[in-house]
């Protein structure tokens, strides 16, 4: 328990070495931090119910930061394929935009001289038609 409290005393306070008072973060510069290895956790434990919590305590740790890491890398997957599918799909309409396209009012004029020729033809017939004697 000794080791423990040491190590909650080596927390940054209001005072740095010399005894004059900071802000509170200058002392992070200067002072060493003091880790809790498991091991000396565990020898201070004096009950098998504190060791089980500590195993549990290290154990949800160590899950926790796997199952982030996980989590992390297959956002990072997604976000990749997201902005690919976008990139592309981006490419696909400015090619499309991009493709020549045919003049309209040269379209427009040719399918309006094929009606006229049409029409023309269709006023042949029927002239045709009613200079022939009926039966």
């Amino acid at each position: 328990m000794l080791q423990r409290a040491q190590a909650v005393s080596a927390c940054p306070s209001h005072t740095s070495f010399s005894g004059r008072p900071t802000n509170g973060f200058a002392g992070l510069q200067q002072r060493p931090l003091a880790v809790v290895s498991p091991q000396r956790a565990y020898s201070d434990s004096s009950s098998g119910s504190s060791r089980s919590v500590l195993d549990a305590f290290f154990y949800g740790k160590a899950f926790a930061e796997v199952v982030n890491e996980r989590l992390g890398t297959l956002a990072d997957e997604a976000l990749v394929k997201f902005n690919k599918a976008d990139a592309e799909r981006r490419q696909a309409v400015r090619e499309f935009l991009e493709q020549p396209s045919p003049d309209l009012q040269e379209t427009v004029d040719e399918l309006r001289a094929d009606v006229a020729a049409t029409r023309a033809q269709l006023t042949a017939y029927r002239a045709r038609r009613q200079q022939k004697p009926k039966k």
